[in-house]
């Protein structure tokens, strides 16, 4: 089970997720400062309480990396909050600035089932939204996410480029293959993986189109 958090450490792990996944790497103390409009030291603090609770790794003065735990509440906690921000502009016709405000206060303390009926309109919309049994985000795990000794099942390719997609698929990056992590260069770009006794580089926006099932 994640655990619970105050409302100062959500907005801190929304922040996080929201660069590592623009980025596809590790976040600097001074990006979370800058998206926060918050001092560098409030910032190093909320990190050690994220540390503690196992949603984030960070070497002393260096990146700050998402655990797979730190990603999924990360994503759980985004997700809330674009369901919030949908609910307000397709239903009450809230401009999307002012939904984005207000679904800053309320994602903290809406309740579970008023949250679930807020999916279920969604869906009356033909809005997409996730299962409402499902605890943590429906988004997928991609090759970027992983971490060296990691391993899993390339799923799927989700690369829209003909050529990526192609590319991909001649280093034998095909559905079905397993594949361990060996390392990540020291900015997180290349990534070093074993796949079907290869041993293949990709950059990270080659590895972000390569949908993963964790083994």
């Amino acid at each position: 089970m994640a655990p619970s958090l105050s409302p100062a450490l959500e907005d801190y792990l929304r922040a996080i997720t929201d660069l590592s996944e623009q980025e596809q790497k590790g976040v600097r103390v001074s990006d979370i400062a800058n998206k926060l409009n918050i001092a560098k030291p409030s910032v190093i603090q909320a990190i050690g309480d994220l540390k503690k609770k196992g949603l984030v790794k960070q070497e002393p003065y260096s990146l700050v990396y998402l655990t797979r735990e730190g990603l999924n509440k990360g994503r759980e906690v985004i997700y809330r909050h674009e369901v919030i921000c949908a609910f307000l502009e397709n239903t009450l016709s809230v401009s999307p600035f002012t939904a984005d405000q207000d679904a800053c206060g309320i994602e903290h303390i809406i309740s579970e089932e008023t949250f679930r009926n807020m999916e279920q309109r969604l869906r009356g919309l033909n809005l997409p939204v996730k299962e409402a049994s499902t605890g943590i985000s429906s988004l997928p795990l991609t090759l970027a996410e992983m971490r060296p000794g990691q391993k899993g099942r390339v799923k799927k390719l989700g690369a829209k480029d003909a050529v990526l997609r192609r590319r991909l698929l001649d280093m034998g990056v095909v559905p079905g293959a397993e594949l361990l992590v060996e390392r990540l260069a020291p900015l997180g770009d290349p990534i070093e993986i074993e796949i079907r006794g290869f041993h293949l580089s990709l950059r990270q926006s080659e590895a972000a189109m390569v949908i993963i099932e964790p083994i």
